[in-house]
């Protein structure tokens, strides 16, 4: 059976630019939900002709609030184990990422008030991280890009870093930014492990706006978790704007709240190739249970919200 062509103007825009991701819910229930991935209409609709607008979604969206989002990892029950298959992290576009990102993207992502709370909240964070030390920072921004969010006064400020280490796909992007003091191209969908970085040698490690689209979360997670320093924090941002077709399945069609479970679940299960290769599907515990906010300041529709996801790298832990 044949199916109409997508126009080249809507493959274009559905392969690069970003979507709003339109389902949200704070109802109780929304775990026994059966909520079709938005990423299966998009196969369908790639397959069929079936024309998608990547549009923000009309009517306004019930956003959770800043108590939900608080209060959502505070009595997470990890007893059954990983919740994700091999599955969840498929995508409609399986093509090489490093070729998706080789045109450089020199825009946020992310609208103007998202940056400034991203922004004010990595220099809390950094802040924080700084308190009680002599010796200035080191900071490592995974999925790193042209920009690190990080405060203007980075190098001379009260959280002053000596280092600021990038890691992302495009050279052109890493060189640009004028906050990293070193960087690689690196895919770490292919290659989790950053075996160049010495272990325990970060004071903290940023993730913006792009855990959505991580294929192998446990395995990077435990790559962070091994560069880190015993109590440094890990703190992973996102909003609701993605690449559409590079989202991992799992990600796609579901609520915000279930957004930060599944960030959550990256941080507790967090566990190294090795361990999986082993049938690891239990806690690791490299992290500290991990905490979730709001970080945005209008919630309201048209505006971009900010959700974070945090923990700090287990001292107990080897």
């Amino acid at each position: 059976m044949g199916g109409k062509l997508l126009a080249p103007w809507l493959v274009s825009t559905l392969l690069f630019e970003p979507v709003v991701l339109a389902i949200t819910s704070t109802s109780p229930s929304r775990r026994q939900l059966l909520v079709r991935g938005v990423a299966a209409g998009a196969a369908g609709a790639l397959a069929l002709g079936t024309p998608l607008a990547p549009a923000r979604s009309a009517p306004p969206r019930p956003y959770p609030s800043a108590e939900d989002v608080r209060g959502e990892l505070a009595d997470a029950d990890w007893s059954e184990g990983w919740p994700f298959s091999t599955s969840s992290f498929a995508r409609v576009d399986e093509s090489d990422d490093a070729r998706f990102y080789a045109e450089p993207r020199l825009v946020y992502h992310v609208d103007d008030a998202a940056v400034r709370a991203i922004k004010r909240h990595y220099a809390r964070v950094l802040q924080d991280a700084a308190r009680g030390r002599e010796a200035p920072l080191d900071v490592l921004d995974v999925a790193s890009s042209w920009v690190s969010f990080l405060p203007p006064d980075i190098y001379q400020g009260d959280a002053t870093a000596s280092r600021v280490v990038g890691v992302g796909l495009n050279r052109d992007e890493l060189a640009a930014n004028p906050q990293l003091t070193e960087w690689q191209v690196q895919d770490l969908n292919v290659q989790p492990l950053m075996a160049w970085l010495p272990s325990a040698s970060f004071d903290a490690a940023l993730l913006t706006v792009s855990v959505d689209y991580l294929t192998k979360p446990r395995e990077l997670f435990a790559e962070v978790a091994r560069v880190l320093r015993p109590g440094a924090p890990f703190v992973v941002t996102f909003s609701d704007r993605v690449f559409f077709t590079k989202c991992v399945s799992h990600w796609t069609g579901r609520s915000d709240l279930d957004h930060i479970d599944a960030v959550g679940a990256y941080f507790q299960f967090a566990a190294t190739a090795d361990e999986l290769r082993g049938g690891a599907a239990s806690a690791a515990h490299l992290f500290d249970p991990a905490q979730a906010v709001r970080i945005d300041s209008a919630p309201r529709d048209g505006v971009d919200p900010v959700f974070v996801v945090a923990a700090r790298r287990a001292c107990a832990h080897p």
